[in-house]
């Protein structure tokens, strides 16, 4: 048998060359922005209006003209209190105070942290009537105490009273969470419960703790 002629060798082949690597992609942040954009953006013009009426209302007050408090037909002996005037300097304080910290808070949550949440939303809107209240509250824990300990209670009209009002429910409405903590341990200071009855009072804290669970 003939042998087989050999085969010519194959040319090798070009080296391909090499691809070059392509870059990771960073992680592309979730899609808060657009998913919460309307309810960020109605936040943003609610504060701005509750704002700007918070200055209007501080207007109101200092010049005395009480238009707010004229609607519901008081007299004018009860407009002229003073007590009526540092009322609503701490009402306007605690507006302003809760106004700015909201969107702080909103600002860090939403646009750093990106982790908005929208079942604050109803928290976002309340915030601001929620300092005006409790800003009413210090104010008469803070005239009333001093009265109880044989001060006076500080009636007069002064615009050091008055900027001290404002400025305490500034804090107040700023500093929500913190003022309700403080009230907190005042009423179990104030309103202490025998052993026995509080033995009591935290099985029925229980049984509604356990009952909030199945729910």
């Amino acid at each position: 048998m003939s042998e087989q002629p050999e085969q010519p060798e194959q040319p090798e082949q070009p080296k391909q060359p090499k691809q070059p690597e392509q870059p990771e992609q960073p992680e592309q942040p979730q899609n808060n922005d657009s998913k919460h954009a309307v309810q960020v953006n109605f936040l943003g013009v609610y504060f701005l209006l509750v704002l700007a009426f918070a200055f209007w209302l501080l207007f109101d007050v200092w010049s005395s003209n009480f238009a707010l408090i004229r609607l519901l037909g008081l007299s004018a002996e009860a407009v002229a209190d003073p007590m009526l005037r540092a009322i609503g300097f701490a009402i306007v304080g605690g507006i302003m105070g809760s106004v700015l910290y909201q969107i702080r808070v909103l600002y860090h949550y939403y646009a750093q942290k990106r982790v908005y949440d929208s079942r604050w939303f109803g928290k976002y809107i309340t915030g601001p009537w929620e300092g005006a209240g409790m800003s009413m509250v210090v104010l008469a824990l803070i005239r009333g105490g001093v009265a109880v300990f044989g001060g006076s209670p500080g009636t007069d009209v002064t615009s050091a009273g008055n900027f001290a009002t404002f400025g305490v429910g500034a804090l107040v409405g700023f500093g929500l969470r913190d003022v309700v903590e403080w009230v907190e341990s005042l009423i179990k200071t104030m309103f202490t419960i025998p052993a026995q009855d509080a033995g009591i009072g935290e099985s029925e804290n229980q049984g509604e703790q356990e009952t909030t669970n199945q729910l």
